[in-house]
């Protein structure tokens, strides 16, 4: 389903103002555009299957390659499609929570917390409120400089977001959550996030 799956169906998927016409706008480049309508069939995807997870030299976690990932695949999307939408208001409301609990309930809300804060990150489309957190295979992954894993979809060219793409609309889920090899990962070879991904 990932594969044809364009997110016109979306639930917070909102027509365009009669105002805007079809097609693309002339303020967003075609070339950018047409490159992120969706999931690219051509390339690769490897889920969980497809990794190892290990312990770390620091007693965290470590995931490597199974096999061979060519750069541009998709990495863990199914995984990445299970993650957790967490609105801001309710993490304040859960510290609230914790400071007048106190005891075990409170150290069970602080825990997720902070793995809220550890695996969490925030949509691309400024003002949501809301948190994504990756809570399946990827949430295991070290970050560090030099990652070999990125987002799909990079900061646009021109360094802020058009004020209206249908692409952008429709797609903003993918953009939040997908990752892509960001160049040939070997059979063996640790899979890395690149530090700042989602900013």
């Amino acid at each position: 389903a990932l594969w044809s799956y364009d997110g016109a169906t979306r639930q917070m998927y909102q027509l365009p103002p009669r105002g805007v016409g079809g097609g693309v706008p002339p303020q967003v480049s075609g070339a950018v555009q047409m490159a992120y309508r969706g999931m690219d069939p051509s390339r690769d995807a490897f889920d969980a299957a497809d990794f190892e997870v290990r312990v770390s030299n620091d007693n965290g976690t470590a995931v490597f390659a199974a096999g061979d990932i060519p750069a541009g695949s998709y990495v863990m999307p199914e995984d990445l499609g299970a993650s957790v939408v967490v609105p801001e208001e309710a993490i304040a409301n859960l510290k609230s929570n914790a400071e007048l609990l106190g005891g075990e309930k409170a150290e069970i809300i602080e825990r997720f917390l902070s793995f809220v804060e550890r695996h969490g990150h925030g949509s691309t489309a400024k003002g949501t409120g809301l948190k994504l957190v990756e809570a399946r295979g990827t949430s295991l992954m070290r970050v560090a400089e030099g990652g070999n894993v990125v987002r799909w979809m990079p900061n646009h060219p021109d360094g802020k977001e058009p004020t209206y793409s249908p692409v952008y609309e429709r797609c903003r889920s993918e953009m939040d959550l997908l990752l892509v090899a960001a160049r040939d990962i070997k059979k063996g070879e640790e899979v890395v996030k690149q530090v700042g991904l989602w900013e």
